[in-house]
């Protein structure tokens, strides 16, 4: 009776509802992908938390390494009578390193990326300007290893096999050994510098990167010279300066500024050094 009476008032509402229930549920759809999105970022900002804790744990591995083996190479090694400057190159023995090129770098840039990581939250940790320049200066030399891989993995990459000696001279010229200098210069300041709990570690780490660096040029054929205590040659050495000592004989190497690099009996650059004085001896006597 009532249907006939008001069917279209009857429809009207049943539409109306029908509205009203669709408009709930859409509702619920959209909660329901808004709660989902929120727990698929909490997964993946756990995951990533996983991960960089497995980061930070491998990092602190190779850092107590890191401490064994300059411990134990301080044990074995005499202390240098010319200050703090080592007789030797690097303070570590020769590393292990890979054969090719762009593998040993993509090892370095690594090292170094951790190393500037770890000179900023040394830095933080002892509010030290000091500490925070030696990371300014790191993080230069990561960046330009980083802009250096792509650029000799194309020169591998363009070459049928072996890349010419000229073009590889070129290439370790131009990309390499502007950040072996800088990484030098960082390990000659760290050398000179006073000891302290918070930059002995950061000295240490940076020994062992450039140790690194070494093997990879060395593994490429290099030579590279540090004439320290040597006497001086205007073939193979470049002088920046004069020193009064009397620890050197004159016309000795007191300090090796830039290494010397050779490539294939071939002088790449010379040795960058300041010689002890003709007359040191007089002038202390």
């Amino acid at each position: 009776m009532l249907n006939r009476k008001y069917p279209g008032a009857l429809t009207s509402r049943l539409d109306a509802l029908a509205h009203r229930v669709e408009a709930k549920e859409s509702a619920l759809r959209r909660d329901l992908d808004r709660v989902r999105a929120r727990v698929s970022k909490h997964q993946t900002l756990e995951r990533e938390l996983a991960q960089a804790r497995q980061h930070a744990t491998e990092r602190d591995a190779e850092l107590r390494q890191l401490r064994q083996r300059f411990t134990e190479r301080e044990a074995q090694t005499p202390p240098a009578s010319t200050g703090h400057a080592p007789v030797t190159l690097t303070a570590f023995p020769p590393l292990d390193v890979p054969d090719g090129l762009l593998d040993g770098i993509a090892l370095l840039t690594r090292q170094l990326d951790f190393v500037r990581r770890f000179a900023r939250a040394q830095a933080q940790r002892g509010e030290s300007e000091v500490l925070t320049g030696f990371a300014v200066g790191l993080e230069l030399i990561h960046a330009h290893l980083c802009v250096a891989t792509p650029n000799l993995g194309e020169l591998q990459s363009s070459a049928d096999a072996e890349v010419p000696p000229t073009t590889l001279r070129g290439a370790i010229g131009l990309d390499l050994l502007p950040a072996f200098d800088d990484l030098h210069r960082c390990v000659r300041t760290l050398r000179g510098s006073a000891r302290s709990s918070l930059l002995d570690p950061l000295r240490e780490a940076v020994e062992w990167v450039f140790a690194c660096f070494v093997g990879v040029l060395e593994r490429r054929g290099l030579s590279l010279r540090y004439p320290l205590g040597s006497s001086f040659n205007p073939h193979e050495h470049e002088a920046s300066a004069l020193v009064q000592t009397t620890a050197l004989a004159p016309g000795s190497v007191a300090e090796v500024l830039q290494v010397g690099v050779w490539l294939d009996g071939t002088l790449l650059r010379p040795a960058r050094v300041s010689v002890v004085a003709a007359d040191s001896v007089s002038r202390s006597s």
